[in-house]
């Protein structure tokens, strides 16, 4: 099972989460545009989403609402992650559904905790 889906048009970023995740033990998809983004995720079905928020064609936004509506409780946990981190822009984040947001440049090991605590999370509910 896909735990995690990386949605970044920037591909050194979008690399590096990649292995960095990876190497930390969790299966992981990515996307280089919003488009892409939401279908990967509505495909796979991964456990956690880390969207950007600036990228060609559909907004990290975008994509975050779109995934929570279309997935409902069935949703992942979207992790915003980008260098817009204005109080609007944050507080647009969760507007549209976002569970955390972060702003970049992220710690590596930070961004991995909040991965993990997530994916132990889902983990868990799928239980009750």
């Amino acid at each position: 099972m896909v735990e995690v889906a990386v949605v970044e048009d920037e591909t050194e970023i979008r690399e590096l989460l990649e292995i960095a995740i990876g190497l930390a033990g969790f299966e992981v998809v990515s996307a280089g545009d919003g488009k892409r983004g939401l279908d990967t995720i509505l495909r796979e079905r991964p456990r956690v989403a880390i969207l950007d928020v600036m990228m060609p064609g559909m907004s990290g936004f975008a994509v975050c609402h779109a995934v929570k509506q279309l997935m409902g409780h069935r949703a992942p946990y979207v992790i915003m992650l980008t260098a817009k981190g204005q109080a609007t822009d944050v507080s647009a984040g969760h507007a549209h559904g976002a569970d955390l947001y972060l702003i970049k440049p992220v710690d590596t090991n930070r961004l991995l905790d909040h991965v993990r605590d997530a994916v132990d999370e889902s983990k868990a509910a799928e239980f009750l």
